[in-house]
């Protein structure tokens, strides 16, 4: 079964590179556990603070 997959970018600009490798470590995910129906991932970009290096977070959330 094909999980659902969002990925949202906040605090930086979306890049297809970033969003495919993504989907790739999702499609693994889903080959270990086929109880995932649905997952989200948010990229959120390193603050107006960050002086040096670009720290960014992520966050993933997946439904089972």
């Amino acid at each position: 079964m094909q999980a659902s997959l969002l990925v949202a970018f906040q605090g930086c600009e979306p890049s297809d590179a970033v969003r495919a490798s993504i989907q790739r470590e999702f499609g693994r995910l889903e080959t270990h556990d086929h109880r995932i129906t649905s997952g989200r991932v948010t990229v959120i970009g390193p603050g107006d603070h960050h002086r040096h290096g670009a720290s960014f977070q992520i966050h993933i959330l997946d439904r089972k």
